[in-house]
C-alpha cells in the first residue's frame, strides 16, 4: 500500500428502500492508457498506517475504525440483510469485491493537532464478476475542480465582499460519497471480515446461524474504492444545485453559478470540499444545507492543506507607484480616475503552507536524504554539459527507488502555493527512469532550499468592487532548447487577475511544462507556449471570468519576443514558413484568439513567466520571485 492516501470524508444521509432486480445497469465506460491517472487523481495526502506501526494499533486508531462503520451502518451503506454468497453469485450482472479498514492520520503534518481517521472502502482494484473473473471499473469521468477555480473564487469573492469574511467561505460535505443511492439495478455484492462487523451485524449472523465466510453483503451507496463512487456524487450534487438555481460552468468541472439581484453567486467543489463566493455567499449555505447533508459554514482559513489569511483594509490608491506605471505603459493606456487621495478597500489574500513545507523536508530526511551545507539562493542547480558527463556524476543515483516519492510530496507544494520550485520538480521528474547521481545532487539542492524557505507566502491583492473593470493578464515565455536530454523548449505560464490601473494583481494559475517537440528558433518555440496559454488557461479562464462577472472577459497577454508578436498578428511568418501541420495549426489559433485580445510586448526584466521556464541564479531568482509576489512573512 502506498505511503499516504486521500482521505475523503463520509457522514450522515438520507435513506430509502429499492427492490432487488434481475437486470443490471452498466456504467459509463471511458478508456483511459495505463500511464496516465485516473481523472481527479489527487495530490493532498493524509499519513496512512502499516500494521507494523504501532499507532495503528492505538485505541485511537480502534476507536474512529468503529465510529467510521457505525456511520456508514447509520445510513444503510450496505442492507441488513446478508446474502448467502452462492445465491448472490446467481443474480445476473451482479459484481463482488470485499471491504477494506483504513487507518491513518489527518492533517500529521501539524504533529499534536494530528487527527486519527479511518475509512472503509471496497478494493476497487479486485472486483470480480459471478465466474471470478475480473471487472474493470472504467474511469467514469469523475473530475473534481482545479486550483485555478479555487483561487478564482477566493478573489472574486474578495472583489465582491462587503464583509471582512473575505466574501467566501466553505463547508464539508458530510459522507459525501454516499449520499446517493446506487440505482436498484445495480448489484454490487462485498465480504465483510469479522473485524469490519458492526454490533448490529454480528447479532444479524447470529440470529441466522452464519459466519460472515459464508455471507457476502449488498451495498446500497456507492461507497468510497468503486470507480464509480465520484462520478455518482458529482451527478448527485450537480442536480442538487441545479435545483436551486445553479448552473454548471461550461469546461469547468464541478463549478456553478446563480445569478441574484446583488450579483452572481459562485459554488466549486473539490470532491468533499465546497467553496461558496460572492454576494450572499453566507446565506447561500442555508439553501444548499436543505438538499446537502454538509457542515455549517466557515470562512477560508485552510483548504486543501493551504493556509489562507484575508485582509481587507481601507487604502489610498497610489496611482504614481511603478507596478502601476509600468502596467500603464505595457497598455499604453493611463488611467486618470485613480488619485493618490481617492480611498479605496484593498483586499489581499495570502497562501501560506509552512506546515506542509516542513513535513516534506522533515520526510525526506528521515528517508536518508541529504540537505547542502550551504542554504542555496535558488532550487536549480545549473551543470554544464562537461559536468554532466563526468564519471562520478553519471552513476546510478542514490534516491532512484525513492525519487518518485520526494517529488509528488513537493509537487503538491508547488501546484498549491509554490510557483518557484515547479520547474525544478517538472525537470527531475524526467530523470526518474534514470536516475543518476547528478539527479540526486539536485534534488538535495531542490529540498535544502525548500527548507530553507519553509515559510514563503504568495500574495494576492484585489480593489473591493473592481467588477466592472478587473482584467485577466497571461504572461507567456519559453525557454528555448533548455531540456539537456531532448533539446526542447518549455513553455511557461503565468495568469493573474489584474486591477484596471495595474496595482492590484492577484495570481490565478501558472504552469511549467516541457514542450511536445523540438522547435528550430526561438520564435517558434515561444509561438507554441502562446498557443498552449490560449487554449488551456486563458479561454477557458475568460468563460469562467464571464459567468462569475456577468460580461464579457478578453485577456491581455504579455510576450517578450517582438518576433512571435508580428507571427501571431499576421498569422503567418517567413522565419516560420517550414512549420508543419501541428505548429502551424498552433499559430493559425494565436492569430485567431489575437484578433480580439492584445498581446503586448513586455520587457524580458518584467516577464512573469521566465522563472517558469528555466532554473534562474540567485540574484535573477530573487527578483523573479519579487515579481509574482512570493515571498517570506516580513515582505508580505
Amino acid at each position: 500500500m502506498a505511503q499516504s492516501q486521500l482521505f475523503d470524508q463520509f457522514d450522515d444521509a438520507l435513506s430509502s428502500s429499492a427492490t432487488p432486480s434481475s437486470s443490471s445497469t452498466s456504467l459509463p465506460q471511458v478508456h483511459r492508457p495505463r500511464d496516465q491517472p485516473p481523472n481527479g487523481f489527487l495530490g493532498l495526502v493524509s499519513v496512512v498506517l502499516k500494521r507494523s506501526d504501532p499507532r495503528y494499533h492505538s485505541a485511537g486508531a480502534k476507536a474512529a475504525l468503529q465510529k467510521e462503520l457505525l456511520r456508514l451502518e447509520a445510513v444503510e451503506t450496505w442492507y441488513a440483510e446478508p446474502y448467502l454468497t452462492g445465491e448472490a453469485r446467481k443474480i445476473p450482472g451482479a459484481q463482488h469485491s470485499r471491504l477494506h479498514g483504513i487507518r491513518g492520520l489527518k492533517h500529521s503534518e501539524l504533529g499534536p493537532e494530528a487527527q486519527d481517521k479511518a475509512r472503509v472502502v471496497v478494493l476497487g482494484n479486485n472486483v470480480v464478476d459471478n465466474f471470478g473473473d475480473a471487472t474493470f471499473f472504467a474511469d467514469v469521468s469523475s473530475t473534481p475542480t482545479s486550483m485555478s477555480a479555487v483561487r478564482s473564487l477566493i478573489s472574486y469573492g474578495l472583489l465582491s465582499a462587503a464583509d471582512e469574511a473575505g466574501g467566501s467561505s466553505t463547508s464539508d460535505a458530510e459522507a459525501a460519497f454516499v449520499q446517493p443511492l446506487l440505482p436498484e439495478d445495480v448489484w454490487i455484492f462485498v465480504v465483510i471480515i469479522e473485524e469490519l462487523l458492526t454490533p448490529k451485524m454480528v447479532a444479524t449472523l447470529k440470529r441466522l446461524g452464519l459466519s460472515s465466510k459464508q455471507v457476502t453483503w449488498r451495498l446500497r451507496r456507492p461507497l468510497y474504492g468503486l470507480a464509480c463512487a465520484g462520478w455518482y456524487w458529482e451527478k448527485y450534487l450537480d442536480s442538487k444545485l441545479q435545483s436551486i438555481g445553479f448552473s454548471s460552468v461550461p469546461n469547468w468541472p464541478q463549478t456553478w453559478v446563480r445569478p441574484t439581484p446583488r450579483g452572481v453567486q459562485a459554488v466549486t467543489s473539490y470532491v468533499d470540499d465546497m467553496v461558496a463566493a460572492g454576494p450572499g455567499h453566507r446565506d447561500l449555505w442555508k439553501e444548499v444545507q436543505r438538499h446537502i447533508k454538509c457542515s455549517d459554514p466557515l470562512p477560508i482559513d485552510r483548504l486543501l492543506g493551504v493556509n489562507h489569511r484575508m485582509v481587507v483594509e481601507t487604502s489610498s490608491s497610489p496611482s504614481s507607484s511603478s507596478s502601476s506605471t509600468n502596467n500603464a505603459a505595457l497598455r499604453g493606456t493611463h488611467n486618470s480616475s485613480s488619485s493618490p487621495s481617492s480611498p479605496s478597500k484593498a483586499a489581499t489574500c495570502y497562501f501560506e503552507m509552512t506546515a506542509f513545507a516542513e513535513q516534506t523536508v522533515a520526510a525526506f530526511q528521515k528517508e536518508g536524504g541529504l540537505l547542502p551545507s550551504r542554504i542555496p539562493a535558488s532550487p536549480w542547480l545549473e551543470l554544464t554539459a562537461e559536468e554532466l558527463n563526468k564519471p562520478a556524476l553519471t552513476g546510478p543515483g542514490r534516491y532512484a527507488a525513492k525519487a518518485a516519492s520526494f517529488l509528488m510530496k513537493a509537487l503538491w507544494l508547488a501546484r498549491c502555493q509554490r510557483p518557484d520550485i515547479l520547474f525544478t520538480i517538472a525537470a527531475l521528474a524526467r530523470d526518474i527512469h534514470s536516475w543518476k547521481v547528478s539527479s540526486d545532487r539536485r534534488l538535495e539542492r531542490l529540498y535544502g532550499y525548500v527548507a530553507a524557505t519553509t515559510s514563503m507566502v504568495l500574495r494576492g491583492d484585489v480593489q473591493q468592487g473592481g467588477q466592472s473593470d478587473v482584467e485577466l493578464h497571461v504572461f507567456v515565455d519559453s525557454d528555448w532548447g533548455g531540456c539537456e536530454k531532448t533539446a526542447r523548449s518549455t513553455s511557461g505560464i503565468w495568469v493573474e487577475l489584474q486591477s484596471a490601473d495595474g496595482t492590484k494583481s492577484f495570481p490565478i494559475d501558472f504552469a511549467s511544462a516541457r514542450q511536445t517537440a523540438v522547435s528550430h528558433s526561438s520564435t517558434e518555440a515561444e509561438v507554441v507556449a502562446m498557443s498552449k496559454a490560449m487554449r488551456e488557461k486563458a479561454l477557458p479562464l475568460e468563460e469562467l471570468w464571464e459567468a462569475l462577472l456577468a460580461r464579457k472577459v478578453r485577456a491581455t497577454f504579455h510576450e517578450d519576443n517582438s518576433a512571435c508578436i508580428l507571427a501571431v498578428a499576421k498569422g503567418y511568418s517567413q522565419q516560420l514558413r517550414h512549420l508543419a501541420k501541428h505548429q502551424r495549426i498552433g499559430l493559425g489559433l494565436c492569430h485567431e484568439v489575437a484578433q480580439e485580445r492584445p498581446v503586448l510586448q513586455v520587457e524580458s526584466a518584467k516577464q512573469k513567466g521566465d522563472f517558469l521556464t528555466k532554473g534562474l541564479g540567485g540574484p535573477a531568482h530573487s527578483a523573479a520571485l519579487e515579481l509574482v509576489a512570493l515571498g517570506p512573512p516580513s515582505s508580505s
